[in-house]
């Protein structure tokens, strides 16, 4: 069940300050950066569903996102949000992040009016997941000190003890530290398929993303979500898979996909 810690809204982790111009601004703080100090992938799906959600005033619905150019710790995303088509609705928006005259990502997305409806199902079971309360950290993942995204994010393997993980697909619970689930932060937590593939090959390696987008199905107010991580194949040194997301109460969130480049880590 829920806990009740994630309550923090998502616009206090991902920071979009309106320039007066028309834009929004943000500036890739340590939580937003990978180990590297790069802008992290999930950062900046989270900036555009941000982003795409404070323009039209409605929950995004879909996320379409390309990895254009590479953005670095302390620069300055400028975003903009254009207006494509503003139903009863489904409103659609296209959402530019730029720093400087490089173009660091560009995204369309669906943004639509909540409400419950006569057909409403959830049609994808819910995984037999142990509580995350008892999983054990993954790969020492939580590091309250680190300066960059783990110094936020925190994960924990989704098997039972005993289970070959490596003979399953790769579950894990992930959470914002303190941030409700909403598809901002789904979008931020998302971006694990290139882990899935290394770990279903048995080799170390890491993923630079290259496209992916996010599918929100209904929403609840959980504090962890927990990912099923499916790779689905590789070629030339590129891999595709999704990623199905449910709430702590077994609600499925909904679903995120990615291309991603693969680079094997040496193990010597």
């Amino acid at each position: 069940m829920t806990t009740g810690r994630g309550t923090a809204p998502i616009t206090e982790f991902i920071p979009l300050v309106d320039t007066g111009d028309g834009a929004l601004c943000c500036t890739v703080a340590p939580h937003l950066a990978r180990p590297d100090g790069g802008l992290y992938g999930g950062s900046a799906a989270a900036l555009a569903v941000t982003a795409a959600e404070r323009a039209t005033g409605r929950r995004c619905l879909s996320l379409g996102i390309r990895y254009l150019a590479p953005a670095a710790l302390g620069d300055e995303i400028r975003v903009v949000v254009t207006n494509l088509s503003a139903g009863r609705s489904v409103s659609q928006v296209e959402v530019k992040g730029t720093h400087g005259d490089r173009l660091i990502f560009a995204a369309t997305a669906a943004a639509a009016v909540e409400g419950s409806h006569d057909d409403d199902a959830q049609l994808v079971p819910f995984p037999d997941a142990p509580a995350p309360s008892t999983c054990r950290t993954y790969r020492e993942t939580d590091l309250a000190s680190a300066g960059n995204m783990w110094r936020s994010l925190a994960v924990r393997v989704a098997h039972h003890d005993g289970v070959d993980v490596s003979a399953q697909p790769l579950r894990l619970w992930a959470r914002i530290n303190g941030v409700a689930a909403t598809p901002a932060t789904m979008a931020y937590v998302s971006d694990w398929v290139s882990e899935g593939f290394w770990q279903g090959v048995h080799r170390a390696g890491m993923g630079v993303t290259i496209d992916g987008s996010i599918t929100v199905a209904q929403p609840d107010p959980t504090e962890w979500i927990l990912m099923e991580i499916l790779p689905q194949s590789s070629w030339a040194g590129y891999c595709a898979g999704q990623v199905l997301m449910w709430s702590e109460n077994g609600v499925f969130l909904g679903t995120a996909t990615q291309t991603v480049k693969l680079r094997r880590l040496s193990t010597t």
